[in-house]
């Protein structure tokens, strides 16, 4: 006798807890194991009723063997793999059950022109008193209904049909719920190049930290503050604490990044539920933790006591996600359903303690762009020093001569501009002048630098001035100037609850990177002028800190 009724199993398995986008979620899995570029998900209707979800992938396909243990629960290629998405072979086959009856494969090998299909139908099995066994696969031909709408180097095609437990919401929210999940789950495979795309619409990577570059957050932020037509910009969050190693496990380690939004997005206090705040999914946000594993979120949800206090509505303006390797599997108690985990034993303690020092920095960050209180580098101090040792500096012949009326208008117009690019309105900039004019040095961020925004820093030499313009978008600004500035302003007690040693590493790595960015760059254009080489040396430096930000 067997030790447990399959056919009730199956049929009972139905019921395990699996919503759509998990369920679409667990399909995207195995076409980003099979090494595809796209995944298209389209929906066929009848009169307003979705009758079947068709999934195809470009991936390397499936042979015989492969497609014939598609459909079995339990088979997997990555069976307790401690590598890649996947790890138990169940999540395709029960999320489809939880949303249909039935599951249809046709799969080619890669370069192949013909398919072979399988099926399996719980219809079949509620009305059998037997085991009811998947068919060996087939050469088929692909029915017209599905041929006509997946594209034609699709290499492995899944058909879920008989929903009779899809969703019952009106379509355009099924679609915005389940776009946004997917967008958020994969983000990092779509800002790296993969392309997912329901019903024609391309699902863009939404990112809750706004690290990302290019994501739907920064796409509806340019909208709503640039215009419609306006090219999409990033808009930076300020890091509390980035990539931050919470434990180490043969090579592996596991990290915590926690950021504050940027004021585009916090602006004011009360401000957390208007239409803005709703487009870009903030209440959503409220406290919870995006658990990352192997690049692809695999939690998103709130986790009792992990802050050290309640969850206020001001969370919803603070993010916190955790990656890993599937190595730390235990210690997130990743389940066989890749929809949820929870820090157990000791790295629930480390976390714990890391975000009780780290949320509460993060919501006085908060306040204080509530408050309008000036969060970046300030480089007024150092301009005033400069201003008084000015008498002590060597000056060229041509700023030591009287500046004619022109060139006084030419010198302020060049500040005026300045102020523009920050964002004065007139009477600032009048006064901005006023303070800026005699320095002979000027310091400035501003959003963006050079021709890809790459850029570090720009010299404008104007009159008997140097202005110095700083991207703030620089990894050198963002992992160094930033926050040495924030440590700078704790106090004594707050700092008790950092890690000042990390910034402090991260700095002296900078300084190191700038001298070989610098030389590598002067290397590879002997013969070019200053401004080409220090444009190549930005480039060169900005990619350097990234890399060994990432690996360290």
């Amino acid at each position: 006798m067997l030790p447990m009724n399959l056919n009730n199993f199956l049929l009972g398995s139905r019921d395990s807890g699996y919503s759509l986008s998990d369920g679409v979620a667990e399909i995207i899995d195995n076409s980003i194991q099979a090494n595809c570029s796209y995944v298209d998900i389209q929906t066929i209707s009848n009169k307003k009723k979705v009758e079947a979800i068709l999934f195809a992938d470009n991936g390397k396909g499936m042979d015989f063997e492969t497609i014939f243990n598609y459909l079995v629960i339990g088979q997997s290629s990555t069976f307790l793999a401690t590598s890649g998405i996947g790890k138990y072979g169940v999540g395709a086959k029960l999320s489809a059950y939880n949303i249909g009856l039935r599951i249809d494969v046709w799969s080619r090998p890669e370069g192949s022109k013909e398919y072979m299909h399988t099926y399996y139908d719980l219809d079949e099995v509620a009305k059998s008193d037997s085991v009811v066994e998947i068919r060996e696969p087939e050469y088929s031909e692909l029915p017209p209904e599905v041929s006509a709408m997946m594209p034609s180097d699709a290499n492995t095609i899944v058909r879920w049909s008989k929903l009779d437990k899809f969703p019952k919401k009106s379509f355009n929210s099924i679609k915005s719920e389940l776009t946004t999940n997917l967008g958020r789950i994969f983000r990092t495979y779509i800002y790296h190049g993969l392309k997912l795309t329901f019903n024609g619409s391309e699902i863009k990577a939404f990112d809750p930290s706004m690290q990302l570059k290019g994501t739907y957050n920064d796409e509806i932020l340019t909208k709503a503050y640039d215009g419609e037509d306006a090219k999409i910009r990033h808009f930076e969050p300020t890091f509390i604490c980035q990539n931050e190693v919470l434990m180490e496990r043969d090579g592996d380690v596991a990290t915590l990044t926690v950021t504050v939004m940027p004021k585009e997005v916090t602006r004011k206090p009360g401000m957390g539920g208007d239409s803005l705040a709703r487009a870009l999914k903030l209440k959503s946000n409220q406290g919870n933790v995006s658990f990352v594993r192997s690049h692809r979120e695999v939690g998103y949800a709130l986790i009792p006591n992990l802050f050290g206090r309640a969850v206020v509505a001001e969370d919803r303006f603070l993010a916190v996600s955790v990656e890993f390797s599937p190595k730390f599997d235990k210690d997130f108690d990743v389940r066989i359903i890749k929809r949820g985990v929870e820090p157990q034993g000791s790295l629930r303690d480390i976390l714990q303690e890391k975000l009780k020092a780290y949320i509460p920095i993060a919501s006085k960050v908060l306040r204080q762009q509530w408050n309008s209180q000036e969060m970046d580098v300030d480089f007024e101090a150092i301009e005033q020093a400069v201003e008084r040792m000015n008498i002590l500096i060597a000056k060229s012949p041509e700023a030591t001569k009287d500046a004619s009326p022109v060139m006084v208008a030419q010198k302020q117009l060049e500040l005026m501009k300045l102020a523009s690019e920050i964002g004065l309105d007139h009477d600032a900039s009048q006064n901005y002048l006023e303070r800026k004019c005699s320095r002979p040095f000027v310091l400035e961020r501003v959003k963006s630098l050079g021709a890809n925004g790459s850029d570090f820093l720009d010299f404008t030499f104007n009159q008997d001035q140097v202005i110095i313009r700083v991207n703030e978008s620089h990894n050198v600004y963002k992992k160094v100037w930033a926050p040495l500035h924030e440590i700078s302003k704790l106090s004594k007690d707050e700092l008790e609850l950092v890690n000042p040693g990390e910034t402090a590493k991260h700095s002296l790595e900078a300084l190191n990177l700038m001298l070989i960015a610098f030389g590598r760059q002067q290397a590879l254009l002997p013969v070019q002028n200053f401004n080409s080489s220090m444009s190549g040396w930005s480039e060169q430096l900005d990619r350097l800190i990234y890399q060994v930000a990432k690996s360290s």
